[in-house]
């Protein structure tokens, strides 16, 4: 719609705006993939995307890539949200449930089942036309990205199936303090540290 109404043209160029930014990512999904023929594992993939997809776009979430097994997507841009942040917690919780019905698929099937990571983390990104001239993509570049990335890492040390960030955390109801459990100051790679959370969608009801 945004692209339709000329809002969204590689000639008017980005800017800076608050967002929430989400990746998602499998875990041991690359072993996985050594012992299926690759067609098995495109065909894993697409439906498992499928069922992301539809979680992220049902809470106002832009769909941003597809990085190998992961995902890339962030809330309040191009689209201005009422609640960035909460929209984004509710699409990961979206997420895990997704998740949980595509096992069950899979479980019924005798297939593999799939466990995902999700970092979560709020700030200014620039957002806009990304590539050359011949090939582009509207994304979100910046710090707020890459600590997103790094968030979604923890998951994998800390066991949280959602890792979130406090600057995020802050911009939530102060109710949310007792939903989340406090992981501290963590060392991201390439980063100088920030206080992180960890949180269990499944597990929790607001």
């Amino acid at each position: 719609q945004a692209i339709l109404s000329g809002r969204l043209s590689p000639r008017s160029g980005g800017e800076r705006r608050p967002i929430c930014v989400l990746f998602a990512d499998l875990r041991d999904f690359t072993t996985l993939s050594e012992h299926l023929p690759p067609e098995e594992v495109t065909a894993l993939l697409n439906r498992h995307f499928e069922h992301m997809a539809q979680a992220i776009h049902r809470h106002g979430g832009t769909l941003d890539k597809f990085i190998g097994d992961g995902i890339m997507a962030f809330f309040g841009a191009p689209q201005d949200l009422p609640q960035p942040c909460a929209q984004a917690l509710a699409a990961a919780q979206a997420m895990h449930q997704a998740l949980a019905t595509f096992n069950a698929e899979q479980q019924r099937l005798g297939g593999p089942c799939l466990r995902m990571g999700i970092g979560l983390h709020w700030g200014e990104s620039y957002v806009g036309y990304v590539g050359a001239r011949s090939r582009h993509a509207y994304s979100a570049i910046g710090d707020t990205v890459n600590t997103a990335a790094r968030l979604e890492g923890l998951c994998k040390t800390s066991g949280w199936p959602v890792v979130l960030s406090e600057a995020m955390l802050q911009t939530l109801e102060p109710a949310w303090r007792q939903r989340v459990h406090p992981l501290g100051e963590q060392a991201l790679k390439g980063r100088s540290p920030l206080i992180a959370h960890g949180w269990d969608p499944g597990q929790d009801t607001p």
